[in-house]
């Protein structure tokens, strides 16, 4: 296996839609970070960046695999209250950090035992008050799943 990356960014998304699915302001969402408004609370993957570095040498090469899993939740309304964008946000994170204390290995099922990588959790954490191209006010709270795996490079 190259890289845990795919799988777990996979399974992250699986395990949020899953939890999010009740709520139908809430969009959840992988790719190029939405620039308008879709849905007044997106919780988005935007991208990852990582790293590995030798772990074992020898007929067993593996390598430690780290990354993070960028996100982005961001809340859209048509007024100027910023306060309340920063307590929606806060809320949808609260969700995401559930699902992933609950399922720190990323499995492709909540509860599931074929997890993705050995240890996530939630943290890098930026809160923006923003107002969107229309002046309505928006809360945007950018934070990262950091993630990490033991990887076997020769099987």
């Amino acid at each position: 296996m190259p890289s845990s990356i795919p799988a777990a960014r996979a399974n992250l998304r699986s395990l949020l839609t899953t939890a999010f699915v009740a709520q139908t302001n809430v969009l959840v969402y992988y790719g190029k970070t939405l620039g308008s408004y879709v849905s007044p609370i997106t919780v988005q993957i935007t991208g990852w960046t990582g790293d590995q570095q030798p772990a074992e040498l020898g007929p067993s090469y593996r390598r430690e695999e780290t990354y993070a899993i960028n996100m982005d939740i961001t809340s859209w309304a048509g007024d100027q209250d910023y306060a309340t964008r920063e307590v929606e946000v806060m809320a949808a994170f609260g969700t995401v950090s559930l699902v992933v204390a609950n399922n720190w290995t990323l499995p492709s099922t909540a509860g599931g035992n074929d997890g993705a990588v050995r240890f996530a959790e939630v943290g890098t954490f930026n809160f923006v008050p923003e107002a969107d191209d229309n002046g309505q006010s928006m809360g945007k709270l950018l934070f990262d799943v950091h993630c990490s795996q033991r990887i076997t490079s020769l099987t």
